[in-house]
């Protein structure tokens, strides 16, 4: 039997341990994420994958550096986690927009598509990289990042007014829109728990935009946060607005907590799911299945510094 196991360290490897396996220690910089990058560039027509390659380069590449030396961010990533979130929120905003924007992108003249191209990789730094950026009581790295941002983006310059969080570039326009064109009117049910009204605002739609295209390109997010910002409202009105919009979709949503294990979160996740074949699972049959975990740093600590349960779910999201 031969075992490969992909570990972050070997701070719990006995010497026995490590003397019988062979250790093959990669660093981030060996590889690099430019591969990743021509291959993502690779399925795109050649406008595209000309405008993409200059824009990784003049702003990603070209500013990483100095991003890091200047910002805080409120977790450790590297920078394929970046290029990762990047790709993403490109692919979703070039084939998983309003039917609109695509339709307006698909006829614009090559010029105003690469300018449409610059808008959209930078509201997807804004929202990879600079969504990550720590939000500190001492230093404003948000503000700091805001007009980073504003300087940093040439081709659509963004408005005077605001932040950078505050506008979404709709390709139909060739600008920069405002998120409060998005806010929805409060209609009261009569019949509603107070408790359970939720009065659309800037914040809120646009954090449930920034879900949908996640779910539209079945990648996974993790909203970050301190006790009582709303991360749990966000979510269940986004997918109380998805199980209204669609009959494709179904939901489940698991509280972890202290003694949620690996075990007991399988067992969750596959009680909400049919089996079809051997060991496949699926949500009933054609519709696509959406997990809520809230509470996601709740499981015990062990002895080994992991959590069984999340470490299931690295599993499952990786492989």
């Amino acid at each position: 039997m031969r075992m490969i196991l992909e570990i972050q360290d070997m701070k719990h490897a006995s010497p026995a341990t490590v003397s019988r396996g062979g250790v093959l220690f990669i660093n981030e910089t060996d590889i690099g994420w430019k591969p990743e990058v021509e291959s993502w560039r690779e399925k795109m027509d050649p406008v595209p994958q000309g405008a993409f390659y200059l824009l990784f380069s003049n702003y990603f590449e070209a500013n990483m550096e100095s991003i890091r030396k200047q910002f805080n961010f409120s977790c450790p990533i590297l920078d394929m986690g970046f290029v990762n979130s990047l790709t993403m929120y490109i692919d979703a905003l070039l084939n998983n927009n309003t039917k609109e924007n695509m339709e307006a992108l698909r006829t614009m003249s090559a010029e105003d598509q690469k300018m449409s191209y610059d808008a959209m990789f930078a509201f997807a730094m804004m929202w990879s990289v600079g969504a990550a950026i720590a939000d500190d009581k001492t230093v404003n790295y948000r503000k700091a990042f805001n007009g980073y941002m504003k300087g940093l983006s040439k081709a659509v310059r963004y408005p005077d007014n605001g932040d950078c969080w505050d506008y979404i570039y709709e390709p139909r326009a060739k600008d920069w829109v405002p998120w409060e064109n998005y806010v929805k009117d409060y209609n009261p049910l009569a019949d509603q728990m107070y408790q359970n009204i939720v009065i659309s605002n800037i914040d809120l739609e646009r954090q449930k935009y920034i879900i949908k295209l996640h779910v539209a390109r079945k990648k996974p997010m993790i909203f970050v946060g301190v006790a009582g910002t709303g991360k749990t409202t966000v979510i269940k009105d986004y997918l109380a607005d998805m199980k209204a919009a669609s009959e494709d979709f179904v939901n489940l949503n698991i509280n972890n907590n202290n003694y949620t294990s690996s075990f007991a979160l399988q067992a969750i996740i596959m009680g909400a799911l049919d089996k079809r074949s051997g060991r496949t699972f699926g949500p009933p049959g054609n519709k696509k299945c959406v997990f809520f975990i809230d509470d996601l740093n709740m499981p015990y600590v062990d002895t080994y510094d992991t959590q069984s349960a999340i470490m299931l779910l690295t599993q499952m999201i990786t492989y």
